[in-house]
């Protein structure tokens, strides 16, 4: 039993490996290329945008956020520098229709990380989550998209008709409460651990 199931296995890496060669398609063509990055500065530090394409010619672009020199930029101002990008999309040859995904280090912005941190205050799942499947990184993706902790963003994307959904959330941190400054009962009776960084992936989907 187990010899066949080698040789079955041999047998599909084969065929693939025929169709891959028959193809042409190399290794690099299946990664991505950075084609521009923007700087911004923020108060304090610089926050940049970075635009990665596809270099087969498939119409699939991602953004990466990244946070210099300490930089806390406000979700609002974050959602301009968004705007600004997109808006130079056409002259480097980018449909901004192609954008699939945003990726940053979050949570940077003071404002969302005291939202999702009240969120969590307030959340039976939070404070259950080592119970529930996903874990901290389902509920921190559940309690952003319920309180619309990135919709600034929309805005920059609505000409486009597209809109942003966090879609993924790794290695969330954790601090206590008392840490943000947080004037909430809940938080002066207990001093919770609440949610305060992580990995975000936002993905953009169609508005209507």
């Amino acid at each position: 039993m187990i010899k066949r199931l080698f040789f079955i296995v041999i047998a599909i890496l084969t065929a693939f490996l025929c169709i891959y060669s028959s193809t042409g398609i190399s290794r690099a063509e299946l990664q991505w290329e950075q084609k521009k990055v923007w700087a911004f500065q923020a108060d304090p530090g610089v926050v940049k945008l970075v635009l990665h394409v596809r270099p087969d010619g498939v119409q699939l672009s991602t953004l990466d956020i990244l946070y210099e020199r300490g930089a806390q930029p406000s979700v609002s101002d974050e959602a301009k520098f968004l705007s600004t990008a997109l808006q130079q999309f056409g002259e480097i040859g980018v449909d901004q229709h192609s954008l699939a995904a945003i990726s940053m280090r979050g949570i940077a912005e003071p404002d969302v990380r005291r939202r999702i941190a009240v969120a969590a205050l307030h959340s039976r799942a939070w404070h259950s989550r080592g119970k529930i499947i996903g874990g901290a990184e389902r509920v921190v993706q559940d309690l952003m998209n319920s309180t619309g902790a990135y919709d600034a963003f929309d805005k920059a994307l609505a000409q486009y008709d597209l809109k942003v959904r966090v879609a993924g959330v790794e290695k969330v941190a954790v601090a206590p409460c008392s840490d943000l400054e947080i004037s909430d009962p809940a938080c002066t009776r207990s001093n919770a651990l609440v949610p305060v960084g992580g990995n975000l992936r936002l993905e953009i989907v169609k508005a209507h």
